[in-house]
């Protein structure tokens, strides 16, 4: 069909406005397409990529390698190990924060699976101290001269690891059967292990009851965490504990 000089003119117009609007809403399409790449994973040829820290947790499992993150990650739920695997994790001064406000089924923040090992660094690998300084308000557990528990915010310097707040194990980590768990230049802070039966309530900060287990910490604290029954700190039924600069003055220390 043959198109008039009018209609050519208004198909013009429309086509300019079209245009015209996407030129004006591009940046926000863009900013709503955008993918968060607030981390990344080490590939297994030791090439960086760029990713969300979900996938780059998931990928850096995968590969047994190592991820990062650039900013704070509040997680909506624990993080695992995969079994067997050797992993680490660059914090680059930030916080991993589960962010829980009340006791859930597996509601620590990590989770070292069977025969596993994960190393967490406060700022990377190659330089673990170089964020040393780095100064975060966190929410933590810590009890007044009566005995109260209270709530209360402190600042805490380097990578921190906090807010969990679990019913069936450690509030913060949670390890398994010769699991390994390496803290460099971390902080392990206001997470809680709740008593639900009689075999919870045990490791606020962290939880080795299985056989095998290993925690290794250099120049890390584990602080202000809680646990109902024994272990605010760590909770070490069996395993191994080693480490400098061990700090625990947290609630219910075993």
């Amino acid at each position: 069909m043959a198109v008039t000089g009018r209609k050519r003119l208004l198909v013009t117009l429309v086509a300019g406005v079209f245009c015209m609007g996407m030129l004006l809403v591009s940046p926000f399409v863009a900013d709503a397409l955008a993918v968060d790449l607030e981390g990344y994973y080490y590939d297994s040829d030791g090439s960086r990529v760029d990713a969300s820290p979900d996938e780059a947790w998931n990928r850096a499992n995968e590969l047994g390698t190592g991820m990062g993150i650039t900013q704070d990650w509040t997680l909506s739920g624990h993080l695992v190990t995969t079994a067997g695997k050797n992993v680490y994790m660059e914090l680059n001064g930030n916080v991993i924060n589960r962010n829980l406000s009340n006791g859930v089924n597996e509601g620590e923040v990590l989770r070292v699976e069977d025969d596993s090992t994960l190393s967490i660094y406060g700022d990377t690998k190659e330089d673990p101290a170089a964020r040393g300084d780095a100064s975060h308000s966190v929410s933590v557990w810590e009890t007044n001269s009566t005995g109260a528990l209270n709530k209360v915010t402190k600042d805490m310097c380097g990578g921190v690891i906090t807010g969990g707040y679990s019913t069936n194990g450690g509030g913060g980590v949670e390890m398994r059967t010769n699991a390994t768990l390496n803290l460099c230049y971390v902080t392990v802070c206001g997470n809680y292990a709740k008593e639900e039966s009689l075999i919870d309530g045990y490791g606020g900060g962290v939880h080795m009851a299985r056989d095998g287990g290993t925690l290794n910490m250099d120049y890390a604290s584990i602080v202000y965490n809680y646990a109902q029954n024994e272990g605010g700190g760590v909770f070490c039924k069996r395993g191994n504990r080693k480490g400098r600069c061990l700090q625990l003055p947290n609630s219910h220390e075993a």
